[in-house]
């Protein structure tokens, strides 16, 4: 089995208009949500082994502060094409990952991740189907198990949806 963390970044700070998009860091929220995300993974042994984050600022701090709850080190790679990513560019992404890693956590944005969370499940989760398609929100956490032990064998609609959270169902 494969399985799949997607992490929406948490909520941003839109307090400087001048601000590129990319360099948006977290608001006190979001700050407290990805703390909160990360201590719900510890908590219930959702561990990935190997991570693939987007480069703009608000999903670095978000995993930052998420590292900071778990613990453990995790190889991490910042990945220039997550930043506005299209889902199939994701998907390559999550093929080409080295088999030896069981757990992969994705931490980008939406329309991205939302469009990933509903592309990849089979739908048989239908409550938390449901949720994910009504609203996808920022700290929002996806987990997808795959019945296949090669991340290239990975294909739509093929995952079970185990859970998904919002860091407001943690409060």
């Amino acid at each position: 089995m494969k399985r799949v963390y997607l992490l929406r970044h948490a909520k941003s700070s839109h307090d400087d208009p001048d601000l590129k998009d990319i360099n948006r860091p977290l608001n006190n929220r979001g700050v407290m949500a990805s703390h909160l995300m990360g201590r719900y993974l510890y908590e219930n042994a959702l561990l990935p082994d190997y991570i693939l984050c987007s480069p703009a600022v608000r999903t670095r701090q978000t995993l930052k502060n998420v590292l900071a709850q778990l613990d453990r080190k995790i190889p991490c790679v910042f990945e220039d094409s997550l930043y506005l990513a299209q889902p199939g560019r994701v998907i390559e992404l999550i093929k080409a990952v080295d088999d030896k890693f069981g757990a992969l956590m994705i931490v980008g944005h939406n329309p991205t991740i939302n469009i990933l969370a509903h592309d990849l499940n089979d739908g048989k989760n239908r409550e938390d189907h449901r949720r994910l398609i009504e609203k996808y929100p920022t700290g929002a956490l996806t987990v997808l198990d795959f019945p296949t032990d090669h991340w290239s064998a990975i294909e739509r609609k093929a995952a079970q949806l185990e859970r998904f959270v919002c860091p407001k169902d943690l409060i």
